[in-house]
């Protein structure tokens, strides 16, 4: 059970890692569209992580 859980968190971290990357990449092209999307997705895996 606790494995599980700790799988989950790790894929919860890189996903949210994974989507920073991507939020870097978006911010820098200057595409704020894309920004914005992927910082609300950030935003609800961080919550879910909580």
């Amino acid at each position: 059970m606790e494995n599980q859980f700790l799988e989950e968190i790790d894929e919860i971290n890189y996903t949210i890692e994974f989507l920073v990357d991507q939020l870097h990449e978006a911010l820098a092209t200057g595409d704020l569209l894309r920004g914005e999307v992927l910082a609300e997705k950030i935003k609800q895996y961080s919550e879910v992580s909580q």
